[in-house]
C-alpha cells in the first residue's frame, strides 16, 4: 500500500512540476543533453587515446572553454557589434519590405499602424531595454546551470544513474539500467550529429552570405548555426533576418539569400543528416514536426528546443518497455504495405 501511495505522490508531483515548472525541467534537460554529449565525445576520445575517461572529459570541456574564450577575443567585438547593427537594421528591412509590398500588391496592404509600429515610443523602447536585460541574466543563468549539471554528470554519469533507479522496485533495476543506457546512446549520437549539422549550416551559411555581400553575414551565420539545433524551424527562423536584410538592397539578392538557405539545408537535410543517422539515431520528419508543434503551443521556445530529443527518450522507452517487452516484437512494428485496388 505504501508504495502504490509513493508512485501516486511521485506522478502527482511530476505533473505539477511538468505545469508550473516546464521552463525549469527543460534547462535541467538541457544539462543532462550537455552531460550525455561530454560522455559520448569523451567516451570515443578513450577509445582512440586511452586516456582516463575523467581526464577525457576535462580535455573536452577545457577545448570548449578554449575555443569560446578564442572565439570571444577575435571575432566578439565584431560579432556584438554586427548583432547590434542587426537589430537597429532590421526596422528599416520591414519597412523596405512594405514598400515592396505596397508597390506591388497594392496600397492598402500596408496600413499605418503597421507603418508607425516601426518608430516605438519612449516607454516601449524602456520596456524593452527591461525585457532584454532580464532576458539576457536568464539566459545566462540557464547556460550556468546547463554547463555545470552536464559537468558533473559527465564525470560521474554512474552515480548519477544509482540515484536515478533509486525509485526504481528492486526486481525491476536491471530493465531500467538497459533502458536507460539505450537512452544515454541515442541521445550521444543523436546530439553529436547535430553538432556537427549546426558547425555545417554555421560555416557554410556566412561563407554564403559573405560572397553575396549581405551585411552581417558573419553574425547570421552564427544565428543560422545556432538554430540548427532545432530541426525545420531552426531552419526557418534564421532565413528570415538575413531575407529581410537582403530585400532591403534588391529584390535580386533576397531571391540569392533564399536560393543559398535552401541549398545549405537540402545539403544538412539530405547528404549531411542521412550520413550521421547511419551510426546515429533516426527519428522520422514526420514526428520531429508533430511533436515540434504540440511542444511549441504548450511549452514555448523551450519546448521547441527540446521537442526532438523529448520524442527520442519517450520513443526508446516505449520500444524497449511495450513493444520489445509487452508486444514481444524486436523492434518498432512497420506498417503493412496496402494492397493494390
Amino acid at each position: 500500500m505504501a508504495r502504490y501511495f509513493l508512485i501516486a505522490l511521485l506522478v502527482t508531483v511530476a505533473i505539477l512540476l511538468i505545469v508550473f515548472e516546464a521552463d525549469a525541467l527543460f534547462i535541467l534537460f538541457g544539462g543532462v543533453l550537455f552531460g550525455v554529449f561530454l560522455k559520448t565525445v569523451a567516451d570515443a576520445l578513450v577509445r582512440v587515446s586511452r586516456i582516463p575517461y575523467r581526464l577525457a572529459v576535462v580535455e573536452i570541456v577545457l577545448i570548449l572553454l578554449g575555443g569560446a574564450v578564442v572565439l570571444a577575443l577575435s571575432a566578439g567585438p565584431q560579432l556584438v557589434r554586427q548583432m547590434s547593427n542587426l537589430i537597429e537594421t532590421l526596422p528599416s528591412a520591414f519597412h523596405n519590405v512594405e514598400g515592396y509590398a505596397e508597390k506591388y500588391l497594392g496600397d492598402g496592404w500596408a496600413t499605418t499602424a503597421r507603418a508607425t509600429d516601426l518608430h516605438p515610443t519612449a516607454t516601449t523602447i524602456v520596456a524593452g531595454a527591461r525585457g532584454a536585460v532580464l532576458g539576457s541574466f536568464q539566459i545566462i543563468a540557464g547556460l550556468v546551470v546547463i554547463g555545470f549539471t552536464g559537468l558533473y554528470g559527465a564525470l560521474s554519469p554512474r552515480a548519477y544513474a544509482r540515484v536515478a533507479l533509486v525509485v526504481v522496485p528492486p526486481q525491476h533495476r536491471v530493465r531500467a539500467r538497459q533502458v536507460l543506457t539505450e537512452t544515454v546512446r541515442r541521445l550521444g549520437r543523436w546530439i553529436v550529429g547535430r553538432a556537427v549539422a549546426m558547425a555545417f549550416v554555421g560555416v557554410a551559411t556566412s561563407a554564403g552570405l559573405w560572397a553575396l555581400h549581405v551585411p552581417l553575414a558573419f553574425a547570421l551565420g552564427v544565428l543560422a548555426g545556432v538554430l540548427a539545433f532545432i530541426e525545420f524551424f531552426g531552419a526557418i527562423a534564421s532565413a528570415i533576418p538575413p531575407i529581410l536584410l537582403a530585400l532591403s538592397v534588391s529584390p535580386s539578392k533576397a531571391a540569392w539569400v533564399v536560393v543559398l538557405f535552401l541549398g545549405v539545408h537540402l545539403v544538412e537535410g539530405y547528404l549531411l543528416t542521412p550520413f550521421i543517422a547511419r551510426t546515429a539515431v533516426h527519428f522520422p520528419p514526420g514526428y520531429t514536426l508533430a511533436l515540434q508543434a504540440l511542444f511549441g503551443a504548450l511549452f514555448g521556445i523551450l519546448g521547441l528546443t527540446f521537442a526532438t530529443p523529448t520524442g527520442i527518450v519517450a520513443v526508446t522507452i516505449i520500444e524497449i518497455l511495450y513493444v520489445r517487452d509487452v508486444l514481444g516484437e524486436r523492434t518498432l512494428p512497420s506498417l503493412p504495405k496496402a494492397k493494390p485496388t
